[in-house]
């Protein structure tokens, strides 16, 4: 027999197979359908595990029914989808909700816009004081708490040494501080009352949405413990930083003056320093070394036309700090000083003059020659003081009346002689100190 003749009698053995193999094929029955409707992908597993079996079966059932003298393979056995194990271990389906609408897919809730600072009466509003920097003099007189303000003036607790001490707001600044929405507000706050402590602070405030106020905190920090003395009416706001000019530790008798421009930052629920000078030159350790045109001084006198005050000086005008006899009812400063010559004594006493002008109240302008000591005590340290030796309108002359000016001054050893212009015309006087604070003329 050819190998053609073998390939059409194979070919005809295979129909003769799959035409008798197909009936003897047992089918699963209904079990088997319901199983597949309800788990579709084990089904489709299993069928397609079952198809493979019978390709390979059927070949070999049918070379086994061949006559060919070769030995063979034992008969085929009947296959059902029944023989392939089905485990049961899958979960149903079952039809899971329609899903709902998230809180994320929801309509973002509008925020309230923080209001217009602007809108807040300040003078009239509740302010919460922070603990002061500077130590204990300033918190035992200064207190902290909250303050109810009227008119922009609040009574502090009544002290125990001092006499009654008041808050007094300044002008307010607006502008962004804290890096949210909206401006927050820069506030001078001084705390006054009677002598010559009146330290000024730099308050932060941040309205509410009820146009309320919190405390965003003071904005000049201490500097070795002790407060910092600002000239609070040359500070400006850019890109969140508070440009301030310092002009060196606080100090209630007087004291040095450094003016320096720094700037502070709030950040992480304070205002810390982020430019400008960290620390102050030394200060001088005698008369003679003093810079007064850069300095506090603390000037006193015995006139009852005079009033005390505490000066700071920068490049030679003055800024009083004496708010409760130089200032008017709101806290604004009414004097402005500038210092003229300076002369040296024998004694360890500078001699210096200083002029007192008010645009708002020019009939108590007024030049004085002082006697500046070097003195130091345990709170201020090393510090200026004054006492008024000769001054226009205070001394009447016989027969020549009240003085009207001071053309010069200088140093006769330790005292003083003064050439001052009267109603009679100019007249040369010397002066002698009596004691520390009181001064006469001798000739």
């Amino acid at each position: 027999m050819s190998d053609f003749d073998k390939e059409a009698e194979l070919h005809g053995l295979f129909a003769a197979f799959r035409s008798e193999s197909i009936e003897e094929v047992t089918p699963a029955g209904m079990t088997a359908v319901q199983s597949t409707v309800r788990h579709q992908r084990k089904v489709r597993n299993i069928a397609l595990s079952a198809l493979a079996m019978i390709m390979v079966a059927a070949p070999a059932a049918a070379f086994a029914t061949l006559d060919t003298g070769e030995p063979h393979a034992p008969p085929a056995q009947n296959i059902t989808a029944s023989a392939v194990p089905e485990p049961d271990n899958t979960p149903e389906y079952s039809p899971q909700p329609a899903p709902t609408a998230s809180a994320s897919s929801q309509p973002p809730v509008s925020q309230v816009p923080p209001p217009d600072p602007r809108s807040v009466d300040l003078k009239s509003a509740t302010i919460t004081m922070p603990v002061w920097p500077g130590g204990a003099q300033i918190t035992d007189t200064c207190k902290a708490g909250p303050y109810t303000f009227k008119d922009g003036s609040a009574l502090i607790a009544k002290q125990t040494t001092w006499d009654d001490f008041t808050y007094v707001l300044g002008t307010p600044v607006y502008a962004e501080l804290d890096g949210q929405p909206g401006d927050e507000i820069l506030v001078r706050v001084t705390c006054t009352g009677a002598g010559s402590f009146h330290p000024v602070f730099l308050l932060g405030l941040k309205p509410t949405a009820d146009k309320k106020l919190n405390t965003l905190g003071p904005v000049v920090p201490a500097q070795n413990g002790r407060a910092l003395a600002l000239d609070s009416e040359d500070l400006r706001v850019s890109a969140r930083t508070v440009e301030v000019s310092i002009l060196g530790h606080y100090s209630t008798n007087g004291a040095w003056s450094f003016k320096q421009a720094r700037g502070y930052r709030y950040d992480n629920g304070a205002f810390r320093q982020v430019s400008g000078p960290a620390g102050f030159p030394a200060p001088p350790t005698a008369i003679d070394k003093v810079d007064f045109r850069n300095t506090s001084l603390s000037l006193g006198c015995q006139s009852s036309r005079c009033a005390p005050a505490r000066v700071q000086f920068v490049n030679g005008t003055g800024q009083d700090m004496t708010s409760l006899f130089n200032t008017d009812r709101n806290g604004e400063r009414t004097f402005q000083y500038s210092v003229g010559s300076v002369t040296q004594a024998s004694n360890g006493i500078a001699f210096v003059t200083v002029s007192r002008t008010s645009e708002k109240y020019p009939a108590e302008a007024r030049t004085s020659v002082y006697a500046v000591r070097l003195g130091t005590d345990g709170i201020d340290g090393n510090y200026l003081a004054g006492w008024e030796v000769v001054a226009t309108g205070m001394n009447e002359l016989p027969g020549a009346g009240a003085i009207t000016g001071i053309v010069s001054q200088q140093a006769k050893g330790a005292d003083l002689e003064v050439v001052v212009t009267t109603a009679a015309g100019q007249q040369t006087l010397l002066f002698r100190a009596k004691h520390e604070t009181l001064w006469e003329i001798v000739k």
